[in-house]
């Protein structure tokens, strides 16, 4: 049943804005499995509607998303303080602000300020490689050692400068840890750099990023501002999310505990 489930996950995150149409054959191609284990996975998943057989024989994804998308974002109201304060950076930064949640081993763009004059970089449902981006290192730097061993094992080089070894990726988090933010200098895309900011929950957990990206020109000129700014802002969204770096060195945590949240000594 695992298996099954795992299969049907890996298909379905072939579907993205630059390949949103798959045959049987490409998936069983992209993901090294047999023609009728990719079909398998397709029927069941047209089945369950979240994706859709077209007249071509070819599938895309089933409106099913759009209704689980909507059940996911009203669990998430937290994005909405989050965006007050992207709001603010990008108006006084004149940037575009990107939130990037992490979910399933990927870092996924949950919600775009445009505060710039160039069109945003990355767009709500873009998913980012984690190795890659500044998003995706700020939240695997507080992330187990296994799930930094899964996201290391999904390692491909996208530019020359892109961290492929293991050890060199493990010191790269460290260094995260240590300044309390994480950059990108052209590892995703040749041209671009990044900053990114953790964001945290009333636990102190890691919910997601804010980030900035730039032509590496541009981010060169403002770099020391922003590494000033981001920050700064991630953790007014924190603290406004409840989070007290001082309950949690008290070893206090929030509880849900017959429906209602109570601070609990762990």
């Amino acid at each position: 049943m695992l298996s099954t489930v795992e299969k049907a996950g890996k298909v379905l995150r072939l579907f993205t804005a630059a390949s949103p149409e798959w045959g049987v054959t490409e998936v069983a191609r992209a993901l090294n499995i047999s023609k009728t284990s990719a079909h398998d996975a397709l029927t069941t998943l047209t089945h369950i509607g979240l994706v859709h057989r077209m007249v071509t024989g070819r599938y895309r994804l089933g409106f099913m998303v759009v209704s689980l998308h909507a059940v996911l974002m009203a669990q998430t109201p937290w994005r909405h303080v989050a965006r007050e304060e992207m709001e603010r950076l990008a108006a006084s930064l004149t940037e575009n602000v990107h939130l990037i949640a992490f979910d399933g081993g990927q870092a996924i763009c949950i919600e775009v300020v445009n505060g710039g004059s160039a069109p945003s970089s990355v767009s709500v449902g873009d998913v980012l490689p984690p190795h890659a981006s500044a998003s995706g290192k700020v939240v695997l730097a507080y992330r187990s050692d296994e799930e930094v061993q899964r996201a290391c094992e999904q390692m491909q080089p996208l530019t020359p400068n892109t961290i492929i070894s293991y050890d060199e990726f493990h010191s790269e988090l460290a260094r995260v840890r240590e300044r309390g933010y994480a950059l990108d200098i052209e590892e995703l895309n040749l041209g671009r750099c990044a900053v990114a900011a953790p964001v945290r929950n009333a636990n102190g957990e890691i919910i997601a990023a804010l980030t900035i990206s730039a032509a590496t020109a541009h981010f060169e000129r403002h770099k020391a501002l922003w590494l000033a700014e981001l920050p700064q802002a991630a953790k007014v969204i924190s603290e406004r999310l409840g989070y007290q770096p001082s309950l949690m060195a008290e070893g206090l945590r929030w509880y849900l505990i017959r429906g209602e949240e109570k601070l609990t000594r762990t």
